[in-house]
C-alpha cells in the first residue's frame, strides 16, 4: 500500500510538470492572468525530479486573498482544459467537462516560496463545487518532485470516481484493512518526510460540502491539520523541508491547491466529468506558529 501511495504521489507531481507554459513562463488564457511555474525552465533540475519554481524564493510569512493574480506569491501548474480565475470572490481552480481529445486537465498553483518546520500554512477553502468529480483536489504543502525519496508532503486531500476503478478499489478495501492500511479512496490527509513511507487518515467528506478553514501545522516533531480550529489529525516525522535531490539541489516545500480529472489506483488515471467542477479559495496565509490563525472569519 506504501508502494503504491507512493507511486500515485510520484506520476502526480510528474503530471504537475505538463503546465499549460514550456519554455517561457507567460500566462495562460485560461490562468487568469496568472503566470506559469516554467518547470521545465530548468533542464538538469527537471532531469533530477524537480517539477517546481526554478528559482523558488526563502521563506517569508504572507497573506493572499487572491482578489488578483499576484505574481509575486503564486504560479500556476494548470494543464488541459483546467482554468484559474481572480476576483472579488477569491481564487476559483476549475477544470471543464472533458473532452476526447484531452488526456487529463487540472487547474493548479503553486506558492513561490518556502515552508519551514515551525511555520502553520491556512487556507479557506469550499470544495462544494467538486461534489460528484472524477478525479482529485486538494490543498496544503508539498515538495515538488517526482524522486520518491526526497518527496514530503503534508495535505488534505480528496480521492473519488464513479468510473470502473472506483468500484474495483472498493472491492479490495478489505484487504487493506486487513493489513492495517487505508486505501485512499474519499478525504483524508497525507503525511510523506523524505526518505520516509507515506501514511494517511481518513475524515469525514461532509466537510467537502461547505466552506472552512483548513490548517497544517508544521513543528520539529510533528506535523497537526486542523478544520476550523479543530484538530482532526497529528502525526510525528513530520517533513523537514530540507530535502536534496540527485543533482544536490534543495527541494523545499511550497504552499499548493489544485483539482483535476485523475484517480490514484494505483497510478494517476484519466477519469471522464460530465461537467465541469471547481474549487474556491478566498484566503491563505502562512507564517511562524502561533502567529497564523487556524480560522479565518
Amino acid at each position: 500500500m506504501h508502494r503504491i501511495l507512493t507511486t500515485a504521489m510520484v506520476t502526480a507531481a510528474l503530471m504537475g510538470a505538463s503546465g499549460s507554459g514550456t519554455a517561457v513562463a507567460e500566462p495562460h488564457p485560461n490562468d487568469g492572468g496568472m503566470a506559469n511555474c516554467n518547470v521545465f525552465g530548468n533542464v538538469r533540475r527537471l532531469l533530477a525530479g524537480y517539477n517546481g519554481d526554478p528559482n523558488p524564493q526563502p521563506y517569508r510569512p504572507y497573506y493572499d486573498d487572491f482578489t488578483i493574480a499576484r505574481q509575486e506569491n503564486w504560479c500556476s501548474t494548470s494543464y488541459g482544459d483546467g482554468t484559474l480565475r481572480f476576483g472579488p470572490d477569491g481564487l476559483t481552480l476549475g477544470i471543464a467537462a472533458s473532452r476526447p481529445e484531452v488526456l487529463m486537465s487540472a487547474g493548479s498553483v503553486i506558492s513561490h516560496t518556502n515552508v519551514e518546520q515551525g511555520h502553520t500554512v491556512t487556507m479557506k477553502v469550499d470544495a462544494s463545487g467538486s461534489a460528484g468529480l472524477n478525479g482529485t483536489t486538494g490543498w496544503g504543502i508539498a515538495s515538488r518532485t517526482t524522486d520518491p525519496g526526497p518527496l514530503e508532503t503534508a495535505w488534505f486531500f480528496r480521492n473519488d470516481t464513479d468510473g470502473p476503478l472506483g468500484s474495483i478499489s472498493q472491492a479490495t478495501t478489505p484487504i487493506f484493512e486487513a493489513i492495517g492500511s487505508d486505501l485512499p479512496r474519499g478525504f483524508f490527509v497525507m503525511v510523506k518526510r523524505a526518505l520516509g513511507l507515506p501514511v494517511i487518515k481518513q475524515l469525514d467528506p461532509a466537510y467537502l460540502a461547505g466552506e472552512h478553514s483548513y490548517s497544517v501545522r508544521l513543528s520539529s516533531d510533528k506535523v497537526e491539520f486542523f478544520i476550523d480550529g479543530a484538530e482532526v489529525a497529528s502525526f510525528a516525522d513530520p517533513p523537514t523541508g530540507r530535502s536534496i535531490d540527485i543533482s544536490r539541489q534543495p527541494v523545499p516545500l511550497v504552499g499548493q491547491i489544485w483539482i483535476d480529472s485523475s484517480y490514484w489506483f494505483p497510478y494517476m488515471w484519466p477519469q471522464v466529468n460530465a461537467s465541469g467542477h471547481l474549487i474556491r479559495i478566498t484566503d491563505y496565509q502562512q507564517g511562524p506558529n502561533g502567529e497564523v490563525p487556524l480560522v479565518f472569519d
